[in-house]
């Protein structure tokens, strides 16, 4: 499973930086902390594919995992980026629910003049976690299936 999120990783890695440096470009934003997308690429994209991964293992069918993947896919997208404070509190709690939202705020929180890092690193960490659980239950998955 790791080696699967790491190969699509290799591709999507440079069109990440690239839309990283242009956006703060566009919007005037500090270069300075660009580099923390070194850590938040590899850890968001983990805990993302190991939920998709998970989630398409354990449905019953393959139509649910096909839905499931574009539902999910489609949350983090938009979920990740939109103002949170602008959301209805339900919404706002499926957002806290997405491993990818925590990956964009440890970004985000690296633009203002003074970065709270402990914040960065607690956002970070949530990844991790999310990242190391989903892809074990993937494994376990995988595993189970194969052998029917």
């Amino acid at each position: 499973m790791l080696g699967a999120a790491g190969a699509y990783a290799s591709f999507t890695v440079p069109g990440t930086i690239v839309t990283a440096v242009f956006g703060c470009a566009l919007f005037g934003l500090p270069l300075a902390h660009l580099w923390v997308l070194l850590a938040v690429i590899p850890l968001a994209g983990a805990a993302l594919a190991g939920l998709g991964a998970a989630l398409g293992l354990l449905a019953p069918r393959p139509e649910l995992a096909t839905l499931l993947g574009q539902l999910g896919m489609s949350a983090a997208l938009l979920l990740g980026v939109l103002p949170a404070d602008r959301m209805p509190e339900v919404v706002r709690f499926a957002r806290d629910l997405l491993p990818s939202t925590y990956g964009v705020e440890a970004f985000a929180r690296t633009f203002g003049p003074h970065p709270d890092w402990a914040f960065v690193l607690g956002d970070l960490a949530v990844c991790g976690v999310v990242g190391v659980v989903s892809l074990a239950v993937a494994t376990w998955a995988y595993r189970r299936a194969a052998v029917r």
